[in-house]
């Protein structure tokens, strides 16, 4: 709404007007997640929009608390210092993850089952996690060495 909108608004209404914005831009940040597309480059060129997790409190919320994820949708968790690995604690529909290195290869893939304790890591060095519907990565023929096109603004230096 535009400013000059907000100043015809009586003085009681703006108030509230003015609180109910402030509360939806602090629920918008807390579900974080920009939305970007990811091309990844393999056996097939596909896309997939994803939301970005980069805080703590997205990395560590993830997609739980969720009762689906759409077809061509997920979301890509940048891992700034490695922990333990991803697991499906609250989250109840089943996912795969692949974990991508830091200038865009697939080093490795695992599935996972919802509700899961379960932890997934690799040893190999990723700085990204990307989770995505079971079976996303096998119907779009997506495997380990294949790349993910990372957006600009995650890429490194030296990284294409």
């Amino acid at each position: 709404m535009a400013w000059t909108t907000v100043a015809r608004l009586s003085r009681g209404v703006l108030p509230l007007f003015l609180l109910a914005s402030f509360l939806l831009a602090c629920s918008a940040g807390d579900a974080g997640s920009e939305a970007v597309t990811l091309r990844l480059v393999g056996a097939e060129d596909v896309r997939l929009t994803v939301e970005v997790a980069d805080t703590p409190a997205e990395l560590a919320r993830g997609l739980a608390g969720r009762d689906r994820l759409a077809p061509d949708a997920g979301m890509l968790f940048v891992i700034e210092r490695r922990g333990r690995g991803f697991w499906m604690k609250d989250v109840a529909f089943p996912l795969a993850v692949a974990f991508i290195g830091e200038c865009g290869e697939i080093v490795a893939i695992a599935d996972m089952e919802p509700h899961s304790l379960q932890l997934h890591d690799t040893v190999r060095p990723y700085r990204f996690g990307l989770e995505v519907n079971r079976g996303w990565f096998a119907a779009h023929a997506v495997a380990v060495g294949d790349v993910v096109a990372l957006p600009e603004q995650l890429r490194r230096p030296g990284c294409p």
